[in-house]
């Protein structure tokens, strides 16, 4: 493997660990809404932040998703060079 092959998987497994502390960061927003549905300080607020974290949630899934396909796409132009 070439030295700027090399580069560019290290590159975009970088951009996908960005992406990844995004989504851990998210999932410690969701879990933060789960955990104020419990004790909701006003009428209505469990449904709201049920809601909520339920976007947080799909937000970070998709971010995991992008960062797999970051890192399997370099691989793969890699490979087929």
């Amino acid at each position: 493997m070439k030295a700027q092959d090399k580069i560019k998987i290290a590159e975009a497994r970088l951009k996908a660990a960005e992406l990844r502390v995004r989504a851990a960061d998210m999932d410690t927003n969701r879990a933060a809404h789960i955990r104020q549905a419990e004790t909701p300080a006003y009428d209505g607020q469990a449904e709201v932040c049920v809601g909520k974290a339920g976007q947080i949630g799909a937000r970070a899934e998709h971010l995991r998703a992008e960062a797999d396909l970051i890192t399997a796409r370099a691989e793969s132009e890699v490979q087929d060079a």
